[in-house]
């Protein structure tokens, strides 16, 4: 048999390149039901879809929107209990799109990301009067997972490798580990090889367990309590920072009044892997400008 022409192998390689980053991010989907349309991938949760909201809850992009869904009803069902009425969940594909959800004024309790806090029109239309309570507090980590089987032992050991970010807004799933390298002296944009968005923390993990790509930035409180924790590894784990807030519109005080209502009642943010709330302010989140400035 003849060898095939140099030419020949390089655009075979080409080709096998472009079919893997079409399908990855397919690949990375929960199941059908998660590619929600962007233009309104509402989900009302009341027995009643024609019965008016008492308020719309969004869920930021941190799960899959099928993951998303099942993880947030035991806090939707504490926040009906509370107001006596039905709740509308809103959620979004990426934070960019949750953010500017909030900012059209109609949203009135959102749980979104750290790394999404920096938002001047989040912060207008917002209170910031809760955050989550995890295991340690009201604080979580961004941490990098490869597999159980690879041979790293640190971030550095990752070069040019294949890499999931969740969202470019997000704090332990894209900020945090491209700060630890800027510190580094090395710029994460040019440090891995390929990458790829996955918009939900829980389809960056399974990405690593199935090997598509060799490593992820994910959140540690999402990875505690996955099904795949066992068969992936922490290589990097960040300092603490403040965990996810919960926000209630400004001319909403009754929202603020439900949530200390169940703040210690860690039934209804089972779903979510936190305890309860602890009481925040928008200054917990100021830290963040200064972490984005170091990105740049």
């Amino acid at each position: 048999m003849t060898d095939r022409h140099p030419l020949v192998w390089i655009a075979m390689v080409f080709i096998v390149g472009l079919v893997g980053a079409f399908l990855l991010p397919h690949l990375l989907v929960d199941d059908p039901t998660a590619d929600l349309p962007v233009e309104d991938p509402a989900i009302v949760v009341a027995e009643s879809p024609s019965t008016p909201p008492v308020a719309r809850v969004l869920l930021s992009a941190i799960w899959g929107p099928a993951s998303g869904y099942e993880r947030v009803r035991p806090f939707i069902a504490c926040i009906e209990e509370e107001l006596a009425g039905p709740v509308q969940l809103v959620q979004r594909q990426t934070y960019a799109e949750a953010n500017s959800r909030i900012a059209s004024g109609d949203i009135d309790i959102a749980l979104i990301c750290t790394g999404a806090t920096d938002d001047p029109e989040v912060r207008r239309q917002m209170d910031a009067p809760f955050r989550l309570r995890f295991d340690q507090g009201g604080v979580y980590r961004s941490v990098v997972i490869v597999r159980t089987s690879d041979l790293a032992s640190d971030i550095e050991d990752l070069r040019g490798s294949s890499m999931a970010w969740v969202d470019i807004d997000s704090l332990t799933g894209f900020i945090a580990p491209h700060v630890e390298l800027s510190r580094l002296g090395l710029d994460a944009d040019t440090f891995f090889g390929p990458t790829t968005f996955t918009h939900g923390h829980d389809r960056s993990i399974r990405s690593v367990a199935q090997g598509l790509v060799r490593a992820a930035a994910v959140d540690e409180e999402v990875l505690a309590r996955s099904s795949l924790a066992d068969q992936v590894r922490v290589v990097w784990r960040s300092p603490p920072y403040p965990a996810p807030p919960v926000l209630t519109r400004r001319d909403r005080p009754d929202l603020v009044q439900a949530l200390a209502a169940i703040a210690d009642r860690p039934e209804c943010f089972a779903g979510l892997g936190a305890r309860g709330l602890v009481p925040a302010q928008w200054s917990d989140y100021d830290f963040l400008s200064g972490l984005l400035k170091e990105t740049r």
